[in-house]
């Protein structure tokens, strides 16, 4: 029995070979350890790590060169994987035709906003010299891919990407612009938006702000703070924060900045704390957390500055994806491709390793997986 992609088998399918096997167990089984990134769903190296226990009498033939990537990506690789310890030992080297330039593997640090138009130049370089079939940029999660999405849109560059309208009715991200634009029209808040601000952050108010407001669809901030005049107490003093948050939103949107908006919501009005607070009952790192919304969301900003219209931009842009030209995806589902320029975007902590990631070996041949998609040269982009 032939059982490829070993690496990617969860422990009933490990199960089934061994049953269908019996009683020879003669398997040929192609995998790599150091490409297990499926944990979450039940994949374990240690399927390929015991092979003889699982398979008595099996032989071992290590595939030992990469024929795909340049030299400083596969010195790189080694490098990165050594700091793990359930794994394999092995010794990779470079195929004979191997890319050989130093500059092949780049590492660069970049100011936390501006990372989107770094990874768009990026792109918009090399489109001189391959098309666009032949990019991808990777990230750790779909959303952390916004950024380079809106910017890749905005100058007109074909790509295809996993972000579309769905990443704006997200919770933390749904809540963000119903504070934007409360505090871009304070005379003329409509009720919903009130609503989502109440439960974002969390000020145990939600169901009482539905008999405070009313059945009035619109309302200004005068008429918010006279609904809390018949509370007292705990109630009366949270109101009272509401509605001083309301007002510090609404003063932040004059300047038209929506980076400047933005990073008051998030952090003054406490949206980030939300997130966290979310994020704590997630168990699986391989979806977008709420608080990698809120780090797109703010690279976003610096793409589009006017936050009067940031919001209908947002969705524009959003709109504006094809299914050819640069690929856009996270690491995991581009495992077993490969293109000639890659950047791995996004590379700093809070994604590489994730925030929700228990388990940092895994983090780590995550993060292999992603710098080996590259064929000719691949650059690493960090906050």
């Amino acid at each position: 029995m032939l059982v490829d992609e070993f690496q990617d088998l969860t422990g009933a399918y490990l199960l089934l070979i061994r049953l269908l096997a019996s009683p020879q167990l003669d398997v040929f089984g192609v995998g790599d350890d150091d490409q297990t990134i499926y944990g979450y769903a039940g994949a374990d190296p240690a399927y390929l790590i015991d092979y003889d226990d699982l398979f008595p009498g099996a032989d071992a033939h290590p595939l030992e060169v990469n024929y795909r990537c340049p030299v400083p990506v596969v010195q790189a690789a080694t490098h990165l994987l050594s700091y793990n310890d359930r794994r394999i030992d092995k010794t990779i080297t470079p195929g004979p035709d191997a890319v050989r330039d130093p500059d092949s593997l780049s590492v660069e640090e970049i100011e936390d906003a501006r990372i989107g138009l770094a990874a768009a130049d990026q792109v918009e370089s090399w489109l001189a010299e391959v098309d666009t079939s032949q990019i991808a940029v990777l990230a750790r999660v779909n959303s952390a891919l916004l950024p380079v999405h809106l910017a890749l849109a905005e100058r007109g560059v074909d790509f295809s990407s996993p972000i579309g309208p769905g990443i704006l009715e997200r919770t933390v991200v749904s809540a963000t612009l119903a504070w934007m634009r409360l505090g871009l029209d304070p005379e003329r808040m409509e009720r919903r938006d009130l609503m989502s601000a109440v439960r974002r952050p969390s000020r145990g108010l939600n169901r009482l702000a539905g008999d405070l407001l009313g059945g009035r669809r619109y309302l200004d901030l005068a008429a918010v703070n006279e609904a809390g005049n018949t509370l007292d107490g705990k109630q009366a003093q949270r109101w009272g924060g509401f509605v001083d948050d309301l007002e510090l939103v609404a003063h932040a949107a004059e300047r038209d900045d929506s980076a400047a908006l933005l990073d008051v919501v998030i952090r003054r009005v406490g949206l980030e704390s939300s997130a966290h607070a979310l994020d704590r009952g997630r168990s699986r790192p391989d979806r977008s957390a709420q608080s990698d919304d809120l780090v797109a969301l703010r690279r976003a900003a610096v793409i589009h500055e006017a936050a009067s219209d940031f919001e209908a931009w947002l969705g524009d842009m959003i709109a504006r994806r094809g299914e050819e030209g640069v690929t856009l995806s996270t690491v995991h589902r581009a495992k077993g491709l490969e293109w000639d320029r890659v950047i791995v975007f996004g590379a700093d902590r809070g994604l590489f390793p994730h925030d929700l990631a228990i388990d940092i070996e895994e983090e780590r041949r995550i993060f292999h997986v992603a710098i080996t998609r590259g064929i000719e040269q691949v650059a690493v982009l960090a906050d």
